[in-house]
């Protein structure tokens, strides 16, 4: 079984759903992170916070073994004002790529928008996958 988690920001995999993928990855099913966010010093970051975030997730993907890490790289705290047609189609190809059996989601009532917001590009692209794997287009 193909497994995809999708992060808004680098924890969120652990924090929603690490038990779920070291049971997974236990058994032998094949486990894939797609993160959403990341940052860099175009955003105000300093440098020593990217170099800690850049190993925080290096860690990450170490320690759970994923089969492969995607990193879509926008900006913290403003997926929603960034075109959902883009987010669905970087988000898409990295579904098409994986062709994932279950897809692990933010919860849709998480206070933070980027969790929410995650949640919709998902469920969006969700739907297409299903449809296409069922002999849709």
């Amino acid at each position: 079984m193909k497994i995809a988690v999708i992060s808004p920001h680098p924890d969120d995999e652990t924090l929603g759903a690490g038990g779920f993928l070291l049971k997974h990855r236990k058994e032998g099913n094949q486990i894939y992170w797609i993160n959403m966010t990341d940052v860099n010093e175009n955003q105000g970051w300093d440098s020593s916070f990217i170099k800690y975030r850049k190993r925080q997730i290096e860690q990450i993907c170490e320690f759970y073994k994923f089969d492969k890490f995607y990193n879509l790289k926008y900006p913290p705290c403003t997926l929603e004002n960034v075109n959902k047609h883009e987010l669905l189609s970087d988000y898409g190809k990295c579904i098409q790529e994986i062709q994932p059996d279950c897809i692990v989601l933010p919860n849709p009532q998480d206070a933070h928008s980027d969790h929410l917001i995650t949640y919709e590009v998902g469920m969006s692209c969700s739907k297409i996958f299903i449809w296409i794997l069922r002999g849709g287009r």
